[in-house]
């Protein structure tokens, strides 16, 4: 579907080239593109690292099917062999995926585009967006940090170049595509339809103009588990990072502080009196919503001023606020309003994950 897609497009383009005024220089730009986007890809490999994970978690550890156990199309298992990397300051930091250390790996190396290699430090992982930072001691040597543009600068429509060393050896693999949205899974990511797969999870997207636009990484808006969005590689579904808006994320990665989902701790129904609201079932103990006064039977009608309608739409609210956040949630308490101040947790401080269960409030007639 892709490549028919790609072949519309460039039809299209044909036909655009028949019936308008292009002049010689504007054929030499087209056949000059390929010349860019290498040109592109050189200019960014001092900046681009390879990293390789030794030892960690044996595949029945990760998944009871053992789906990881041979390779796919010829990549790596996570946490094996040969990923990408994205040098962040000069001395040392390194930006890439957590989907490149799913397996725990015990020893981790980089090694930079001289040849030199370094055993790295993970230091703090976003389980939000799939990304994290490495340290290598460097020394006295300035490593070289490439340009980042925010995601207002990124426009849909526009050319973007995927870059990864997932294949192995110092050639960089390379995939040509558009900007197809912003703001998505959760409001965090920018959508391609360039290759995003294992081979360059953890590398940048750039701009025609060599500016990196955000990380290359696994992300779904229906799943938060470290597999989530793998399913869709070399799909023309792919997503990055704008790390130029995460300042103070990385801030705290570099800081050994994790970033997680935030969680409430509770347990949800949907009445089929009112089918879109979500009602609370269940308060954990001790968990962000018991401490916020949150009780069985409360019908959520806001957070943070958004409107809550259906149990999904709920979800893709709560998906853009980190553990640790303050939101304000509107409920209806026996036909009275109330407005609650919570502050989410993670998955690690519940004992019980949340879910969901529909319930019908019609009472049955007994039979005689």
């Amino acid at each position: 579907m892709k490549t028919l897609t790609r072949l519309f497009v460039f039809l299209i383009f044909l036909n655009f080239i028949q019936f308008s005024s292009v002049n010689s220089n504007d054929y030499e730009g087209m056949i000059l593109l390929p010349k860019v986007i290498q040109k592109i890809a050189k200019n960014l490999r001092p900046s681009i690292v390879t990293i390789e994970g030794f030892g960690g978690l044996l595949d029945s550890s990760i998944r009871g099917d053992g789906k990881f156990k041979k390779r796919v199309r010829g990549f790596s298992k996570p946490g094996e062999g040969p990923t990408t990397g994205v040098i962040i300051s000069e001395d040392g930091y390194i930006i890439t995926s957590t989907f490149n250390f799913i397996r725990e790996p015990k020893i981790i190396t980089v090694t930079l585009n001289n040849g030199k290699k370094f055993n790295a430090k993970l230091l703090g992982k976003d389980n939000t967006r799939k990304i994290c930072v490495l340290k290598i001691a460097v020394g006295n040597e300035k490593l070289k940090v490439p340009e980042f543009i925010t995601g207002k600068k990124t426009k849909v429509g526009q050319w973007s170049v995927s870059i990864g060393l997932g294949y192995g050896g110092d050639k960089a693999a390379i995939s040509v595509g558009l900007i197809s949205g912003k703001n998505r899974v959760f409001g965090k990511a920018i959508q391609t339809d360039a290759n995003i797969s294992p081979a360059n999870y953890g590398g940048p997207l750039v701009n025609v103009d060599g500016k990196i636009i955000g990380i290359c990484t696994p992300l779904s808006p229906m799943g938060q588990d470290a597999f989530a969005g793998f399913e869709w590689y070399d799909s023309g579904i792919g997503f990055v990072i704008p790390i130029a808006d995460c300042g103070d994320i990385i801030d705290r990665l570099k800081n050994k502080i994790d970033v997680n989902f935030g969680k409430l701790g509770i347990h949800v129904t949907i009445d089929k009196k009112f089918p879109k609201k979500v009602m609370v079932d269940l308060v954990m103990p001790d968990s962000p919503a018991e401490k916020a006064g949150l009780k069985s039977g409360d019908l959520i009608q806001k957070i943070n001023s958004h409107e809550i309608e259906y149990l999904n739409g709920m979800k893709k609210i709560l998906g853009r606020f980190e553990s640790g956040s303050k939101i304000v949630m509107d409920v209806k308490r026996n036909n009275k309003s109330l407005q609650l101040k919570i502050i989410l947790g993670s998955g690690k401080d519940l004992l019980i994950l949340p879910k969901e269960k529909i319930i019908d409030k019609k009472i049955k007639k007994k039979k005689h």
